[in-house]
Order: C-alpha cells, then structure tokens, then sequence
C-alpha cells in the first residue's frame, strides 16, 4: 500500500507528559504493510497521541526496513533496532529446542536488544511494557530491573510498572494447526513447537498483568485450550478509514487475495483457490480473472501464474489499486487465526468478501449481509464467488453493508480506547 508520513498531529514523543513506556516488538512496526505491523504501528500512534513517551525496541528481519528508523525516531523518545539474520537465527532456533525451548523464543533473542532494554529499565521510571508477540516476553524475563515485577508474587502488588502482552494470535494454536496439515517429518516438527510455546503462554499469562488478542473469540481460546487466567482480554484491529476509503463499485470478473504470500496460511490459501476453485469458476466465466498480491511470493505461489487467468504480482507500492479494479476479493483461508486485516481492509473500500468461516472469525456482521462466507469445499466456494459476480447488484450491496460495519465498528481510534484503561 502507499505509506504516509507520520501523522500531523503527533506531537514529539519527548513532550509526552503521562510517563515512559517501553514497547518491544518481534518486528519492526514500519511500514505497515502487513498483519501484525499494522497493529503495532497503530498501537504505537495511539500510545504517543495519548501522551505517553514512547522507548521501541524492535527486532528487523528485512533490512530494508532499516532505513525507516527516522520516521520511528520522530514518533518515540528512544529507538533500537536490531537486524536479525534468517539463517542465524533459525540455527540458533533448532538449537534451542533440543534444550527444551520454543523455536519461536530462540529465534527473536538478541543479546545487543537485550542490554539496551537492560539500559532503559535501570535508567527509567518506566510506568508499563508493552510486548508485541510472546518471544519479547524474554527480554522482560531476562532484565534484572524487569524480571522481579514479573514474579507472581510481585505482579499483583506493582503498582508503578504495568507488564502488559500482546500476543495477537494464540501462536500454540496455529502450530497446533500447521501439524494437523502437515506431513512427515514437519508435523512432529510443528506439533513440538506447538507444545513448547503453549507452555511459555502460560508462563506469560501467570506472570505479566494483562495479556490481549485481537479478538474476544480469539481470548476465549486462549482462556479455553492454553491457560484459563485473570487479566486476558480482546482488544479488536481497526482500519484507517481515510487510507482504505470506500471506492465505486466494478463491474468485471476480476478477483483479488491480498497478504504476505511468504506465510503458510496464505500461501495454503491461494493454492487451494487457484487450483480447486477458481478452474470451475472459469467453466462459467471464462475470463474470470484472479490476483494473487504480496510480497515474497513463495515458489508454490509462483508456480501459480502458469495457470491461464491468474496473476501473481509480488511486492507492489499500493494493494488499493488491486481492490480498485477488481470486482471481488476472496479470502479462501483454511488456516487461521485472529482477526483477518485483509477481510477488514476490503470492506473498508467496500469491495464484497467471499470467505471461509475462519477468515471472517471475530469480525462483526452477518454472514451473506455484510460478507459471504462459504465452507472451504471447492464447489461451493466456487458457487458463492460466481453468485456475486453474475449478480452485480447484489456484490454490490454486501460492499456497502461491509463498509458500513468497518465504520461503526472498526475504527484504530474506538478500537485502542481498551488499552488506555489498562495504563490508567
């Protein structure tokens, strides 16, 4: 998407008159051009327009990201990034787990992350930290200033420092779901990995204040399959109304899938789409015609654009143009957790979603009303998408409907007021 510049109405983060807030995240929270980076972000804007001064911590997996580092500097009173090398990384990762720990853990550790965060505890009157995905957990865990507001017996007493977890998605569970799907050896793998992490969530759970998805749905999950704890709640994703503004309707056989197609649950989407679904809709339609866009396209996705009527575009500067000419888009996601910003971001600019149950979990409308959700069986899905697009009318009026529920509901601004409760 493009990217604007930091809000006109920041203010410098050194004039934040609330207090000091130390924010890691596992990924840098700009640009935000996927999932979990939008969240960040926008949690991040919230906490600087709410007067806080803002000390980040990140972690860079691409170093393109790198030079972002000014846009951040404007916005947080401190900043520091470290890049993290895949390779390495994942090297250390396998090492990890033979000594009993989650890959996911090892793989986000950095010693020079560390001593910083080490630094801003000791130097600091912070008054909370705010972890973005459950491995920065660690670096609270490991900080001799952080750890001892950490312990169980210490948590319900601190009062002057709030140790705050976003976890986003329950991550146990979505290993638990890469296993089921998986086959020899990599099910065993990710079966492992499910089990290890699960375990950390509960350590986290037992010991920071509050920890938060992005869904109620999602929370209920947690409090059901991992750790039944005080203190966990849904805090739901919003849109930037303004960036995804609503766009007139089309009228053609396009359809478009938007997302990191590097991710295992969108690459498992597009494949199943392309191959299963989207041959039938093209008996009916011929020149039905399908995008695939986003970045890193794995080699499974690649192979896609053989296929006559398909599309895969790779990294693009704005996915709006995608949403703009084409008449559907459709989220065929058989592996899912959270809250899904693509389902949000295409009713926002009121284009009809066709989705699976799991891709629509946790957001507010009605099924056929405001989107159209179909089980992931190649027939029906292939059903519903030619229902819209030989019913233009009718496509029509679920885009404006899901607009309409995006207003109401999915503002950053109504979205983020819960964890302005939690600091208070």
């Amino acid at each position: 998407m493009t990217l604007d510049k930091v809000p006109a109405d920041i203010r410098p983060a050194v004039e934040g008159h609330r207090g000091d807030i130390l924010m890691l995240c596992h990924r840098i929270p700009y640009p935000p051009d996927k999932g979990d980076k939008i969240r960040s972000y926008n949690m991040l804007l919230h906490l600087v327009r709410s007067g806080w001064r803002v000390h980040l911590g990140a972690l860079v997996d691409d170093p393109a990201d790198m030079e972002h580092c000014e846009t951040l500097k404007a916005l947080c009173a401190s900043v520091m990034l470290v890049p993290v090398s895949s390779f390495g990384s994942k090297l250390i990762s396998f090492f990890g787990v033979l000594r009993g720990n989650s890959m996911s853990v090892e793989y986000f550790r950095s010693a020079q992350l560390q001593r910083w965060v080490d630094e801003k505890a000791a130097s600091l009157r912070l008054r909370a930290v705010l972890c973005v995905c459950a491995p920065m957990a660690e670096y609270v865990f490991r900080s001799p200033a952080l750890s001892s507001s950490s312990r169980p017996s210490a948590r319900a007493e601190s009062r002057h420092l709030k140790l705050l977890m976003d976890f986003m998605d329950v991550d146990s569970e979505k290993w638990r779901d890469y296993a089921a799907s998986a086959g020899f050896p990599m099910r065993h793998v990710y079966g492992l990995e499910a089990a290890l992490l699960r375990r950390y969530e509960q350590k986290i759970a037992a010991r920071f204040h509050h920890v938060l998805f992005v869904s109620e749905d999602e929370a209920g999950v947690f409090r059901e399959r991992v750790c039944a704890a005080e203190g966990v709640s849904g805090l739901s994703n919003g849109v930037d109304m303004d960036t995804f503004a609503a766009m007139p309707p089309v009228r053609n056989h396009r359809m478009f899938f938007c997302g990191a197609m590097s991710y295992l649950p969108n690459v498992d989407a597009v494949e199943w789409f392309a191959r299963s679904v989207f041959p039938l809709v093209r008996e009916v339609l011929p020149d039905a015609e399908f995008f695939v866009v986003g970045s890193n396209p794995a080699s499974r996705v690649q192979h896609l654009a053989a296929i006559d009527g398909v599309t895969v575009t790779g990294k693009v500067p704005d996915v709006r143009l995608y949403a703009r000419d084409a008449a559907l888009c459709v989220v065929p996601l058989r592996i899912a957790r959270g809250l899904q910003n693509k389902v949000l971001e295409a009713m926002a600019m009121a284009r009809p979603v066709v989705a699976t149950p799991e891709a629509v979990t946790g957001i507010a409308g009605r099924a056929n009303h405001d989107f159209v959700v179909e089980r992931a069986d190649a027939e029906a899905f292939s059903s519903a998408v030619l229902a819209l697009l030989r019913e233009p009318e009718r496509a029509e009026a679920v885009g404006r409907n899901g607009r309409r529920v995006v207003e109401e509901k999915y503002r950053w601004s109504s979205c983020l007021k819960g964890l302005d409760d939690l600091l208070q």
